[in-house]
């Protein structure tokens, strides 16, 4: 089982988790504007990471509620 990070300061893992879901869907929209870089791992692997990203953040938007 997989241990949640320790959040030092929630705005500041908002902001990053943020840019990195920002990052990634990025990455995909510019996979397919070009259908031949299409690579099912590789959209898995974006994929994957802004979900892990959206965890973080809501993990973090969680501690700033308390």
């Amino acid at each position: 089982m997989e241990q949640e990070p320790k959040i030092e300061d929630p705005k500041i893992e908002i902001q990053k988790s943020l840019i990195r879901i920002r990052n990634a869907a990025s990455k995909i929209t510019s996979m397919l504007e070009t259908p031949t870089a299409l690579n099912e791992a590789t959209l898995r692997e974006f994929a994957e990471e802004i979900v892990d990203q959206a965890n973080i953040g809501a993990n973090a938007l969680s501690k700033l509620e308390q």
